[in-house]
């Protein structure tokens, strides 16, 4: 990584203005850190001459990574983050702003001179061991994890097991247990006031598989406290700790994203698959080496696809095909359950199931998700709850499954209720089906207000994300008129991604007639209404003029069917 020593001198004029870095994630993640204070607020500081309010600067920077490609440098400070200030803001909140960032980190920033960067982090290094100068509630100051171990052979030809430790997503090191607890001594001999939380216990025997894993979880928590205190981290005992030993990850260009690491993928079942695979591989490779795991035939594999849960909704996304699943699993790794990559069926035509009827390993799984879909209502049983109770506790899996294609939602994708432009007031819930897309009127709670908008295939022209906006954007056409609606939701990609699935889902050859058409109408809770049950339908706007495109409006409309008044 770069150093002091490395920083550029010819500094030009427009760098020490603030200007816009645009880094783009790889497998080696973002490819820098940053270092700051540990509070928020503080006095305004001169640089270049401009007042600025203390800010995060960039401590290090990997050379040839990402980082370096975007054209960020050692010493630069962190003004802006994705459009958000980030002057003031303490360093968790800054690293939190940046591991928001799943592909595209854009940011503001501004440079300065060697000279400069070494006043400031002089000045940065003033805090004092004292328990008091830190911040007890700041514990993501540094965002290292213990996502995974591995075993190796010693001398005496005895395994034993090391722990991986990742920072900012890339593997720098692998400790033992004994070096865990050698640390723990040395920090309390140089902080001798600090009350430092408590190792793992020991266990004079052989740890089970079970055990590894509690105990890798306990050091990991261990880590993070411990490090969430930047004068501890930054101490020599520490940095020696993270970055020298006997084993240390060196990789060399030649073979850097070629080294293995294990993953554990979270199956249908809830079973979890232990996979190995090399640094950088892709969703699409991670996925062939789970299905060969679980012994999934080569056919039904284009029915399944790997997901992560986005915590703010607790909605799954699918990983694209060139994304970086090791990177997911590094920086989402949860210490509380076994994995946040999920195998799971990508798939809207329920016809296609059925070619699988003798596929144990496929039935099985599409029978499991069937259940969790059920029991957690993105699918409602309705009047058949009792006899899928029934078929459950016989593990009748065929009928169960027979008997669920028939419900509502089934192989559908429904979204969170988001910003529309085809609504002025309220939200919409974006539903994806086999048979066609549907925009549901809710309000700002999400509850549906009883109007919807269905759109054929057919007639959807074309869809595309609008990354400046996070939007999803689709034109349609309707009455020889060609329009456009556009959906704000930080699950846009994976709106479009599905919208391109199900066209290509469409193209598919229908292998079995006898697979009832899903009812169109929605699991979701409508709010009380002293009305009929029938729902209204939807008008369309006037179009728009430029820049905006034109959107189909949804507001009621009294009588009429589905497909007028689009």
């Amino acid at each position: 990584t770069s150093s002091p020593d490395l920083y550029a001198t010819d500094l030009g004029e427009d760098s020490r203005k603030p200007h816009e870095i645009i880094v783009r994630k790889n497998h080696l993640g973002f490819g820098f850190n940053v270092r700051g204070q540990i509070g928020e607020g503080g006095t305004l500081r001169p640089i270049n001459g401009e007042l600025y309010a203390p800010m995060q600067y960039v401590s290090a920077v990997l050379e040839g990574g990402p980082a370096e490609e975007g054209g960020l440098r050692y010493g630069d400070r962190i003004v802006e983050i994705n459009g958000e200030s980030a002057e003031g803001l303490k360093h968790g909140n800054v690293v939190e702003l940046i591991r928001r960032s799943k592909s595209q980190l854009r940011m503001i920033v501004i440079s300065v001179t060697a000279e400069e960067a070494s006043h400031l982090e002089t000045d940065s290094n003033t805090a004092r061991a004292s328990s008091a100068n830190l911040d007890q509630h700041d514990k993501r100051a540094l965002p290292i994890s213990i996502p995974d171990t591995r075993e190796l052979i010693g001398e005496d030809d005895l395994p034993y097991t090391v722990y991986n430790i990742y920072l900012s997503n890339r593997h720098i090191i692998s400790r033992r247990y004994s070096e865990f607890d050698g640390l723990l001594s040395k920090l309390k001999m140089a902080f001798v006031d600090f009350g430092f939380p408590s190792l793992p216990m020991k266990w004079p025997f052989k740890l089970t598989e079970q055990r590894i894993d509690q105990r890798r979880r306990g050091l990991e928590d261990w880590l993070e406290r411990v490090c969430s205190f930047r004068v501890i981290c930054e101490h020599d005992i520490m940095m020696e700790f993270l970055q020298q030993g006997k084993y240390a990850k060196s990789v060399s260009p030649a073979t850097q994203g070629k080294e293995k690491v294990d993953m554990r993928i979270v199956l249908p079942t809830q079973k979890v698959a232990q996979i190995q695979v090399e640094l950088s591989s892709t969703t699409d490779t991670v996925l062939q080496i789970t299905c060969d795991v679980v012994k999934m035939a080569q056919e039904a594999r284009e029915c399944f696809g790997l997901f992560e849960v986005v915590e703010e909704s607790e909605h799954y996304r699918r990983l694209k095909d060139n994304e970086f699943p090791h990177s997911v699993y590094v920086s989402k790794y949860p210490s509380q359950t076994s994995s946040p990559i999920f195998l799971r069926r990508w798939l809207f035509s329920p016809f296609k199931e059925l070619t699988f009827q003798h596929d144990e390993v496929a039935i099985n799984f599409f029978y499991c998700q069937a259940i969790e879909d059920v029991e957690s209502r993105r699918i409602d049983p309705g009047i058949h709850t009792d006899k899928l109770k029934h078929f459950k506790s016989s593990s009748r899996k065929l009928e169960y499954l027979d008997l669920v294609r028939k419900l509502p939602n089934y192989c559908a994708q429904t979204f969170p209720a988001c910003k529309c432009d085809a609504r002025k007031k309220g939200k919409i819930i974006l539903s994806i089906r086999r048979d066609n897309l549907m925009l549901l009127a809710c309000d700002d709670d999400g509850q549906l207000e009883g109007q919807e908008i269905k759109f054929d295939w057919e007639s959807i022209i074309k869809s595309e994300p609008d990354i400046e906006e996070e939007a999803m954007v689709f034109q349609y056409l309707r009455n020889g008129k060609e329009k456009w609606v556009r959906i704000y939701s930080e699950h846009y990609e994976f709106m479009n991604d599905c919208i391109d699935r199900v066209q290509q889902e469409v193209r598919w050859p229908v292998e079995d007639p006898k697979i009832p058409t899903a009812p169109d109408s929605p699991t979701l809770p409508k709010k009380a209404s002293s009305s009929s049950d029938a729902s209204s339908t939807a008008s369309a706007s006037k179009p728009k003029k430029k820049p905006k495109p034109k959107a189909a409006k949804v507001e009621e409309e009294k009588g009429g069917d589905d497909d007028e008044g689009l």
